[in-house]
This record gives C-alpha cells, sequence and structure tokens, in this order.
C-alpha cells in the first residue's frame, strides 16, 4: 500500500497542512482511514471555504495518481493493493461529488446583456441571457424581471444586470422608438418627488421677458430620469425629433417647468 508523506502532496498549502497535522493525518495513508470513517473530515479542519476546497483537490488528484501507480504494478504480487484501489476510488468519488455539489450551490442564476446595451434603450427578451437556471421556466421569471426597463448607463456584453441601477418606474416597450433622447434643467418642483421613471408629463416653458412671450408652450415629453443638480433638477427626456428642436432652440429664452399630470 502506498503511503505518501502529507508534505508531498501537491497542492497543499501551509494552512492546509496544519490543519492536516493537527489531526495526526500525516500521510495519505492515514488520511484515507480517516476519510473512509468520516467523509466529512475535511469540513471539521476549520479551513475556510478556498481551502476545503483545495484540500479536496489535492487529496482528490493523489487518490487518483496513487489508484493509478497501484494498477500499474503486476496484479499477483499487489493483490492486497486492489482493496487500497477500492477504498481510495471510493474516496476520490466522494471527493469529487462534494466539490461538484458544492459548486453547483455556490452557482447562482445569472442574468447577463446578451450584447452591449445602451443608455436609455429598452430592455426585451433578446438584449438578455441567463446562466446557471434550472429550467426554462426559471430562465423566464428571472428576465421578467428586467423587461420593459433600461439603464441610465452603458451595460456592455457579458456583463451581469444590477436590478438597482435600472429604471424602477412603468414598464416600456416601444414608446421610446423614434423619439430624440437629450438633457434638460428643469424648475425644481415638489410636483417630481417620489415618483420613479419613467414618467410622462408637459414641460412648460416659462419666458425670460415679455418679449420671449412667443416662446411659450407645452412640451410633451417622457422623462426618463432626473436628479437634483443646485437649484434646478437635471433631467433626461425623450420627445418627438421637431418638438425637440423647438425645444431646444427655445431654451435660452426662458426656463422649463414641470406642470402635471403625470402619466
Amino acid at each position: 500500500m502506498l503511503d505518501t508523506p502529507i508534505t508531498e502532496v501537491e497542492g497543499l498549502l501551509g494552512p492546509d497542512l496544519i490543519a492536516l497535522g493537527n489531526r495526526n493525518l500525516s500521510s495519505t495513508a492515514k488520511v484515507w482511514k480517516a476519510l473512509a470513517r468520516d467523509e466529512g473530515l475535511i469540513d471539521t479542519l476549520g479551513l475556510d471555504a478556498n481551502g476545503k476546497a483545495r484540500v479536496r483537490s489535492a487529496l482528490g488528484a493523489q487518490a487518483q495518481k496513487e489508484s493509478g501507480s497501484i494498477t500499474g504494478n503486476r496484479f499477483l504480487s499487489h493483490l492486497p493493493d486492489l482493496v487500497v484501489i477500492g477504498v481510495i476510488g471510493s474516496i476520490l468519488l466522494a471527493l469529487l461529488l462534494a466539490h461538484y455539489q458544492r459548486v453547483g450551490q455556490s452557482a447562482k442564476l445569472v442574468v447577463a446583456a446578451a450584447k452591449p446595451i445602451a443608455p436609455f434603450h429598452v430592455i426585451d427578451a433578446t438584449d438578455l441571457e441567463v446562466r446557471h437556471a434550472a429550467d426554462l421556466a426559471a430562465a423566464k421569471q428571472a428576465t421578467s424581471l428586467y423587461i420593459g426597463r433600461y439603464p441610465t448607463a452603458q451595460v456592455l456584453a457579458g456583463a451581469g444586470l444590477d436590478s438597482a441601477k435600472l429604471s424602477s418606474g412603468k414598464r416600456l416597450t416601444r414608446e421610446l422608438n423614434g423619439l430624440r433622447i437629450f438633457a434638460v434643467k428643469i424648475r425644481s418642483t415638489a410636483l417630481l418627488a417620489g415618483v420613479p421613471p419613467p414618467f410622462k408629463l408637459d414641460l412648460f416653458l416659462s419666458p425670460h421677458t415679455l418679449e420671449d412671450r412667443g416662446w411659450s408652450r407645452p412640451f410633451g415629453v417622457y422623462v426618463l430620469d432626473v436628479k437634483p443638480e443646485g437649484d434646478s433638477l437635471a433631467a433626461v427626456v425623450a420627445t418627438t425629433g421637431e418638438a425637440s428642436t423647438t425645444l431646444l432652440s427655445a431654451l435660452l429664452a426662458g426656463d422649463l417647468v414641470a406642470v402635471g399630470p403625470i402619466q
């Protein structure tokens, strides 16, 4: 029977050797016997998750090496070792099963971008990929949390989506198709407090002078994002190309004021 000093097992680090030494497991023969008595031995060594995984991997590789070494020798001269092969094989299988079980438990379902997602692009199913889903129903349930929402910053292909960084208001489908998206400043108002974008309302131009009264008119927009900025609100809005041209031309003539109702 092969009996390798534990210090010669490849892949074990100092903390692993100390933990095994504290249990008087100074050789592989002692480790195999201890594991045969207690398959959960490695979990009791006081190592962290990485340490446990490292010990399982190193011992698994060593078990495979020793079983291969035994079977590579002559059958009759090593007949007693055939029993050892069975023990080591069982231990190796248990180590591998424990490892893959933990990998499976740690692999959490992830919804990621299947392709780059631009800011304020309304997400649909073709933008998403699901990793580690148990089945199709679980994948559909996961993607339903993201469809109809949009990010406010670029999302790279393959990046996991963070629900906290997506719009939290009403879900959209094709409402923004063909609209121009741009940033404006709005007078601070309690009207928008606590209302999560996106939502639809009118922006009214309040002229600076009597001469600018001709610019006074409402502009219907979708508000996609809004943040305080000094005495004003910085907003990202979407509207038709024609309306956006007029609105942007009028900005020097007055201030934009949000008027209800919010839709």
